[in-house]
Order: structure tokens, then C-alpha cells, then sequence
């Protein structure tokens, strides 16, 4: 018994010495994994603050691809979905603002025209008349567009598939604009060969072309010249161009 006693007398400086040194690395390694987890936390939910005061470019660094790492990865790609609606919203508030002007624009000077009398023959009050009921068809056709933020967010915006007149509509757009073109000081010219018929979306091309328009009357000098020329190509493609003298994109 006295030998045993001794044994362990002699095993307990050792044992004490063992459990100190594994109840020390047990701190260190549970410290160590505490900070591998709380760390990436941390920075998500600073990234989470930071997007709820209306940052959305943020961006964890990713570490490893533990559970943590993936949840790093998640919080990324959800932050770059975000941004990429936010930034979606904000293109198509301003597309539309700046393709409100148009229509506000003609309708402003056709109906001032009217209320000054610029124009007294029934006729060219009527034509007044005509053009600004279909501006503000037009109007309510951008506001329709709004309401269609969702779809277009979703990559689900619809396009007609319709016959289209390019003549008319080329001929139907310029024509709104005469009224900002005179006041201007310039001329203006549509120029279209034998083209064939085409499938798309009128009002959408209506809209290219009433923004090619619009940035050509507001380049062009006073007795400058705007011109819409179009022509076929081979394979059933057709070329459109509008140009305009003084300054202009290539």
C-alpha cells in the first residue's frame, strides 16, 4: 500500500502538470475557434448595418468553406443581387424622367401655340390638337412602364411581336418633334428606301428613335440640318441611322 501511495504521490505533479497543459491548449484552441466564428460574424453583421443605411456595395472577404465561409459567400451574393436591383430601379426612374420630357415638351409648345393663336385654321388647330393627344398617350405609356419595375427587375419584360411600318413610325416620330425642331432653327429630312416588312415592338423602337431625336435637336446649331435615312441590308436586316449636323455621336 505504502509503494502504491507512493506511485501516485509521485504520478501527481505529472497528472497536475498533463491537465494544466491540456486545460491550457483547450483555452487556446477554443479561443482560437471563437475568434474564427465570431470574427466573419462580426463583419457580416457590420455589412448588414451598412446596408441597412443604404450601402449595398459591400463585400465579406471570404475565409475557408466551413459553414461560416458559405454563410460569407451567401451574404455576398445576396449584397450583389441587391445592388444590382437598387441600380436597376434607379436606371429606369431616370430612363423615364428623361423620356417624360419629350412628350411634356411638345405638348407644352403645341398647346401654347393654340392658347396664343399662333395657329387659327381649323385644320392646324385640329392637327395641334392630334399631336398632343398622341403625346400624352405616349405620356401614360412611360407611366405604364413603371408599373412594369417588377418584371423588368426579373428580366421578364415583355416585347410585342407585331408587323412594324418603319416608314410611318420613322415618319410619325420626326413628325413630333417639328415643333422643337422649328423652334430650333433647323431643318429636318426623312429618307427611307424600299424596306421590308419587320417584326418588333413599335413603341420601344419609337422610344430608341425619339432619344436619338431629342439628343440630336438639343446638339444641332440653328440652320443645321437633322436627318433619319433608312435602308435595307442583305438578309432581310435593315439599317437605321439618325444624323445630324455640329456635334453628334459617331
Amino acid at each position: 500500500n505504502e509503494e502504491i501511495a507512493s506511485a501516485w504521490l509521485e504520478l501527481v505533479p505529472r497528472l497536475a502538470l498533463a491537465g494544466l497543459i491540456a486545460l491550457s491548449v483547450s483555452f487556446v484552441v477554443s479561443y482560437f475557434i471563437s475568434r474564427s466564428i465570431s470574427g466573419p460574424l462580426a463583419r457580416i453583421t457590420a455589412a448588414s448595418k451598412q446596408m441597412a443605411q443604404g450601402n449595398y456595395d459591400v463585400h465579406i472577404p471570404l475565409r475557408g468553406q466551413d459553414e461560416v465561409g458559405r454563410l460569407s459567400e451567401a451574404f455576398n451574393q445576396m449584397a450583389t443581387e441587391v445592388s444590382a436591383s437598387q441600380r436597376t430601379m434607379k436606371d429606369l426612374l431616370a430612363n423615364v424622367s428623361h423620356e417624360l420630357k419629350t412628350p411634356l415638351t411638345s405638348i407644352q409648345g403645341f398647346s401654347q401655340a393654340i392658347i396664343d393663336d399662333v395657329v387659327t385654321e381649323p385644320d392646324d388647330i385640329k392637327e395641334y390638337s392630334r399631336l398632343v393627344y398622341e403625346e400624352s398617350q405616349r405620356m401614360r405609356g412611360l407611366v405604364d412602364d413603371l408599373l412594369l419595375l417588377s418584371q423588368i427587375e426579373s428580366g421578364q419584360v415583355s416585347m410585342e411581336h407585331k408587323r412594324v411600318d418603319l416608314e410611318v413610325l420613322l415618319e410619325h416620330t420626326m413628325e413630333r418633334f417639328q415643333f422643337a425642331i422649328r423652334d430650333a432653327g433647323i431643318q429636318s429630312g426623312v429618307y427611307v428606301e424600299r424596306l421590308p416588312g419587320i417584326v418588333g415592338d413599335s413603341r420601344r423602337l419609337e422610344q430608341v428613335f425619339s432619344n436619338l431625336l431629342q439628343n440630336a435637336v438639343r446638339h444641332t446649331p440653328p440652320g443645321g440640318l437633322i436627318a433619319i435615312s433608312a435602308k435595307a441590308l442583305a438578309g432581310g436586316h435593315v439599317s437605321i441611322s439618325v444624323h445630324n449636323t455640329g456635334s453628334y455621336i459617331p
